[in-house]
């Protein structure tokens, strides 16, 4: 078992490729944490529970600051830790009406991009001293690309820079699906 253990936590895993990521963890022996922003992740917990699996639910809209320090230090301290974070929570903007374009265009934004980088930076902490891994999941468009993830692997890719205390980068591995 792959991650005997450890504690992963999913954002996103009402469904889809959420909950498959999430049952895998559990299949390969980690803890799980689901985080969505309603109630509709407890049917991957209870899923994950019959298949002799642990699992949490923690209900957090990953665009709103308070909602995921808050979801991350609960998860924490559920998991014993946070080993992995797997930021999948996302949307896409169908709406082609121009007036409710910009509406539907910033709460993407806020969804997948102020999203990832807020729960990475109240998982982070939780990583730095023994180490962890996030990963990012995106969905393109495959006409337009994905602003988005532009944004999210410019983020990640800046200097990491050296953590003094600990004499390695102070960022966790960093993966892109």
């Amino acid at each position: 078992m792959r991650f005997a253990h450890k504690g992963a936590v999913v954002t996103g895993g009402a469904s889809g490729i959420g909950r498959a990521c999430a049952m895998a963890f559990a299949r390969e022996g980690a803890k799980v944490a689901v985080q969505t922003a309603d109630r509709d992740g407890l049917e991957t917990v209870a899923l994950i529970r019959e298949g002799g699996g642990e699992a949490v639910f923690f209900p957090a809209d990953v665009s709103k600051e308070e909602q995921v320090q808050s979801a991350l230090a609960q998860a924490s301290e559920a998991l014993g830790g946070i080993d992995v974070l797997h930021c999948n929570a996302g949307m896409a903007v169908r709406n082609k009406v121009p007036n409710r374009m910009q509406k539907a265009g910033n709460r993407c934004i806020e969804v997948n991009l102020r999203g990832v980088f807020l729960c990475a930076k109240y998982a982070i902490p939780y990583m730095l001293d023994k180490g962890g891994s996030i990963v990012h999941t995106f969905l393109r468009d495959r006409n337009r690309g994905c602003a988005e993830s532009s944004g999210v692997q410019r983020f990640q890719r800046r200097d990491r820079g050296a953590d003094p205390e600990h004499g390695r980068s102070t960022m966790p591995n960093i993966a892109f699906a």
